[in-house]
């Protein structure tokens, strides 16, 4: 599979920069199965990608249009000062609603996406988080793989803004390349 394809400019480049949500996402590629994304039960990455572990959300997809946080480590808290396992995703604020709605898009095309934020009084600093489907191993998505890699040494603020999506792989490129991403989630 080609790497992701990214905006070109200042924002392109300060996503290329940033290795974190890399790591993440060639992890979750390299756990691929003929194909598609990984099950929930063919990833470990407390144990195999335990670097990232802080950073990582863990999300059920219930009835396939709602999200529930299973897991969210311990970035989060230091961040926000409260638990989001267990929590709801409703979309009561902004950056809420953009999240879920970049939830149930990965969830009906199967496709990652970038998110980014920039840094309030810092505009070329990024919060930047990735989401990444997981497989059900029947052809939808039941749970979805995410991580934010906050840009801690500019901000001291938790609140991040309205997030941006960015889709990772670049369809175009992909059909040019004759390598066109797996689909998953509801069909027609």
């Amino acid at each position: 599979m080609p790497r992701p394809v990214l905006s070109t400019g200042p924002l392109g480049m300060a996503m290329a920069e940033q290795e974190a949500w890399k790591q993440l996402y060639d992890y979750w590629l390299s756990k691929h199965v003929r194909g598609r994304p990984p099950t929930r039960a063919e990833i470990d990455p407390l144990v195999e990608v335990p670097r990232l572990a802080a950073h990582i959300l863990l999300i059920d997809v219930v009835e396939g249009c709602r999200y529930r946080y299973r897991l969210a480590g311990s970035a989060y808290w230091a961040r926000y000062g409260f638990e989001l396992t267990g929590r709801w995703i409703e979309g009561a604020v902004p950056a809420e609603a953009a999240f879920r709605d970049t939830l149930q898009a990965v969830h009906d095309d199967g496709l990652a996406r970038l998110l980014t934020a920039s840094v309030t009084q810092h505009p070329d600093k990024l919060h930047i988080g990735i989401v990444l489907p997981l497989s059900d191993g029947a052809g939808g998505c039941n749970q979805i793989l995410a991580g934010t890699f906050f840009a801690q040494e500019v901000a001291d603020s938790p609140r991040i803004g309205r997030l941006t999506v960015r889709e990772i792989l670049d369809e175009a490129k992909a059909r040019q390349l004759g390598e066109m991403p797996v689909r998953m989630g509801r069909s027609g």
